[in-house]
């Protein structure tokens, strides 16, 4: 898969910030170490059944680090939404507000950060 990865994505996230950054909060790297992409199309989950890491996101999403205990990753949306930080996992009970663009089935799923202006959306 041919992937444009943000420029500011890769200007700012080298191999020793994102070590630097996975040693503080015991995340575990995934970019710039590894291309993944994870999409509506294309789970990037390899479980018994494919799931997605970034569930009720619309787009395709570039996959920064993953959560030490699995519950969450961190990652950057491509396309449309290019360059907004994600939060994503099963995150039901996380965030305040409600966002609107989420499709019905999944709009438990999507939340946006307090406050907006963050630029950090929970998927």
């Amino acid at each position: 898969m041919n992937v444009e990865v943000p420029a500011a994505v890769e200007r700012l996230l080298t191999a020793d910030v994102a070590e630097e950054i996975a040693a503080t909060f015991g995340d575990q790297t995934v970019y710039p170490q590894r291309v993944v992409v994870d999409s509506p199309a294309a789970p990037s989950l390899e479980l018994p059944h494919s799931a997605r890491r970034f569930p009720g996101w619309p787009g395709p999403v570039l996959v920064l680090s993953d959560e030490n205990q699995g519950v969450c990753s961190w990652g950057v949306s491509l396309g449309v939404d290019s360059g907004k930080v994600l939060v994503g996992g099963d995150l039901l009970d996380a965030g305040e507000g409600e966002a609107g663009q989420a499709p019905s089935p999944m709009r438990h799923r999507l939340r946006t950060s307090s406050p907006p202006a963050a630029g950090i959306i929970c998927a």
